[in-house]
């Protein structure tokens, strides 16, 4: 199943859910609850320490919550046990 479905499924009514580019690096989902956003990056493989559009997306948009989904963060399982609310205000 497609992982935008998984997550958009779980979005409460007072979030938005969106994909952001800033070449040459992304962020898989950004969810945007008032005026306070949460950046998501799912990571897998051997770069997946790497999040440069982590880092990209705060240069731009300023402090926000950013978290990492996979090897080197929260076990993609475990993410997805939870509704995406649970982990606004929670930061890896």
């Amino acid at each position: 199943m497609n992982m935008c479905i998984l997550v958009g499924a779980q979005i409460a009514p007072n979030c938005s859910l969106y994909y952001w580019r800033g070449s040459p690096h992304e962020v898989d989902f950004v969810i945007e609850r008032g005026r306070k956003l949460t950046a998501i990056e799912v990571k897998s493989g051997v770069n997946s320490g790497h999040t440069p559009g982590l880092d990209l997306f705060e240069n731009h948009f300023g402090p926000c919550q950013k978290i990492v989904v996979g090897d080197h963060g929260i076990p993609l399982s475990e993410f997805l046990s939870y509704p995406a609310e649970h982990w606004l205000g929670k930061s890896t």
